[in-house]
């Protein structure tokens, strides 16, 4: 999990710029589930008013597996060109870091 919020700092840092927090929590995907460790990605200026993104790590046969979930609670109405235009580009990071990581050229 600490290398993968890693390269997700690196990447944003040099090529997009995004205005995240990414924090490490232990939540669960539903109330009867077991805690899992989960990066917790959000947009700084716009906390509640843009979603959040949950990126949940756990072991399945020796195998680690993510599991990206996005929600909350809207609030406020923020700009529908620069939300759209910042999913787009954190769903471009997110597909890229899984790439570098799948590959094995993660750093």
């Amino acid at each position: 999990m600490p290398r993968f919020q890693a390269l997700l700092e690196r990447r944003n840092r040099e090529t997009y710029r995004l205005p995240l927090v990414i924090t490490q929590e232990t939540l669960s995907s539903l109330p009867d589930e077991p805690l899992r460790p989960c990066l917790l990605v959000s947009h700084r200026d716009h906390p509640k008013s843009y979603f959040r993104h949950c990126i949940l790590f756990e072991m399945q046969d020796g195998v680690p597996v993510l599991d990206m979930k996005y929600g909350g609670q809207r609030e406020g109405r923020a700009d529908v060109k620069d939300e759209y235009r910042y999913y787009e580009e954190l769903g471009l990071l997110f597909e890229g870091c899984c790439q570098e990581m799948v590959s094995g050229r993660a750093r």
